[in-house]
């Protein structure tokens, strides 16, 4: 959870109500946060990561005083600034939305000037995730002037001075030299052009995410006027930043007035104006918040509770209530959610829990039973089960088990073919071995051969667990299939490893294990590259192949550095879960 730091002496003076220390201990209790620190002067406050409205000063007591029962502000832009802020096309590969507005009538002093670099910082670690989704930049008006151009550069036609220097620098030399540039250099990573903001007289404001000029982007106790824009790559969550930053500055006493944004040549061409301090509306049914609170609360008691949260009363109805979401609450997305606020508002620890009238006895799924019929048999042979991680890597499980994983002809085997097919990988994965779901169970098995190589000999496993694999092709061809179109399968995968083993050894065990199932399966001669040719089979139950066995290819036992050879089988438990 994210935490603030904020002075005792500011918090009360904007409390319509005094609060001692175990009297916030006890608000910030009900509302979900914690009250973390306490010193002589300051609280640390642990925020609810869902309100990021309430990491500014004048959020939280905003927040509290409504709680505490005072009027809620109705928040609304002062009226148009003027000011247009022109998108170029150039943007849309790079970061492709921006919305700003103009504040004016604040009086700055040190205190204030922190609160707001603080609440950027905060913002910027949390709801823009580091810059990456969202990034903010806070200027001077008056070394401005408008229209001001969004567009992207070359980098080495970037020059400008960056906050905090005292030497004109590229863009390139920003990312390499300058260490705000460093440490956030990954978000322009792999970009032939950087985004900047221009004025009309072609001096640059910023290079968005990363930092503001030195001439036009510092601010100081002596500002009054403020130009505030946010960047990003989801316009939600640049919508979200922006209400944020303009209602805490309406609280700071200050006006807010609108921008124009154009876009210019995009999907997204027209005119967005910003911010948009609109309140939704959402009707609530009474019923339903009961039911869901287990409460028996009549409607002016929702009512009150709502209000006590933030929300304003658009209508009231005998048993429904329309509510006005303020345009700070970037958590309210469902009725639901205004449930949650109802229960926080009555307090939670003060409903009394009931049993419900309806007892049910649990029992196991027809499918554990058989999975524990398997696992019995195999540990009466002495084989131990293991179990292992669900996330591997593509280099493990295709390429070190002699498979192309490029290769996707499908044949007539079912989900036992050279060619693979719809595995699940893992975007943007940071580790190289952890960045696709198991396709299948026996590179993993051989990974626990690997590590258990030194102990005595015959070494026997098996594991009963989930792979991820694509829909069959029948079901992706219907309109009406589930999404996503992958699903997971239960496999067995059993492994012997001794230096001696044959294919005769692990084609008794197939046969023990399906026979306690009640099932005769039988084996068909095929080839797969993982095994060695001449002793390798398909599984075949009820003319359908439901899985592979045989003598594992010494090419693959070399991949897993593996010192005695290796038989084993894997199968498709789908068919016979449940129908035992």
């Amino acid at each position: 959870m994210p935490v603030i730091e904020v002075d005792k002496d500011r918090l009360n003076s904007l409390l319509h109500h005094q609060v001692n220390d175990d009297e916030l201990w006890e608000l910030l209790f009900r509302f979900g946060m914690e009250l973390d620190d306490v010193s002589e002067q300051s609280y640390r406050i642990e925020i609810t990561p869902d309100r990021p409205d309430m990491l500014s000063l004048y959020g939280l007591s905003r927040a509290l005083n409504s709680y505490m029962g005072s009027n809620n502000k109705v928040y609304s832009v002062s009226g148009p600034s003027g000011w247009t802020v022109i998108v170029d096309r150039s943007v849309k590969p790079v970061r492709p939305f921006i919305g700003s507005f103009i504040v004016k009538g604040i009086k700055l002093d040190e205190d204030r000037l922190k609160e707001i670099i603080r609440v950027q910082e905060k913002l910027h670690s949390t709801l823009c995730r580091n810059r990456e989704v969202a990034a903010i930049g806070i200027y001077p008006y008056s070394e401005i002037t408008p229209p001001i151009t969004y567009r992207a550069e070359p980098p080495k036609e970037i020059r400008f001075v960056p906050l905090g220097d005292t030497e004109e620098r590229t863009g390139d030399e920003i990312l390499s030299v300058h260490p705000t540039g460093i440490e956030y250099a990954h978000l322009l990573e792999g970009v032939d052009r950087f985004p900047v903001l221009r004025d009309a007289k072609g001096r640059i404001l910023s290079m968005p995410p990363i930092i503001n000029s030195e001439t036009s982007g510092r601010v100081t106790v002596d500002t009054r006027e403020f130009f505030v824009e946010v960047t990003g790559t989801r316009k939600v969550i640049v919508n979200y930043v922006l209400n944020i930053l303009a209602t805490m500055f309406i609280d700071m006493g200050g006006e807010v007035y609108s921008v124009d944004v154009l876009y210019e040549g995009s999907s997204d061409q027209g005119k967005w104006t910003t911010p948009d301090l609109s309140y939704r509306e959402l009707t609530v049914d009474v019923d339903y918040i009961n039911r869901i609170l287990g409460s028996n609360l009549s409607v002016d008691e929702v009512r009150g509770s709502l209000i006590r949260m933030g929300y304003l009363i658009v209508s009231t109805e005998p048993e429904r209530i329309t509510v006005g979401i303020p345009p700070y609450r970037t958590d309210v997305l469902h009725v639901i959610d205004v449930v949650d606020d109802v229960g926080r508002a009555i307090s939670y620890d003060r409903l009394t829990p009931t049993l419900k009238p309806v007892f049910t006895i649990g029992g196991i799924f027809e499918d554990e039973k058989v999975v524990d019929r398997v696992r019995e048999v195999l540990i009466g042979l002495s084989y131990v089960e293991v179990f292992t991680l669900g996330l591997t890597s593509e280099y493990e499980q295709f390429q070190l088990m002699n498979l192309d994983k490029d290769r996707t002809e499908r044949t007539d085997k079912g989900v036992w073919y050279d060619g693979i097919l719809g595995y699940v990988k893992v975007n943007k994965a940071k580790a190289r071995d952890v960045d696709m779901l198991r396709y299948w169970l026996f590179p993993e098995l051989l990974k626990s051969l690997r590590v258990n190589r030194e102990r005595p000999y015959p070494i026997k496993m098996f594991e009963v667990s989930d792979v991820v694999r694509l829909r069959s092709s029948e079901n992706q061809d219907d309109p009406r299939a589930p999404e996503p179109p992958y699903v997971n399968h239960k496999h067995l995968c059993v492994v012997l490893s001794d230096n001696s083993v044959t294919y005769t050894d692990i084609k008794q065990v197939l046969d023990r294990v399906f026979e306690s199932l009640g099932y005769k399966v039988e084996t068909h001669p095929y080839d797969h590259p993982s095994f060695i040719p001449g002793r390798c089979a398909e599984v075949v139950l009820n003319s359908k192949g439901i899985g592979i066995i045989g003598e594992v290819h010494p090419k693959v036992i070399s991949g897993f550095d593996l010192t005695a050879p290796v038989v084993g089988f894997e199968v498709d438990l789908t068919d016979v879960l449940g129908s035992v």
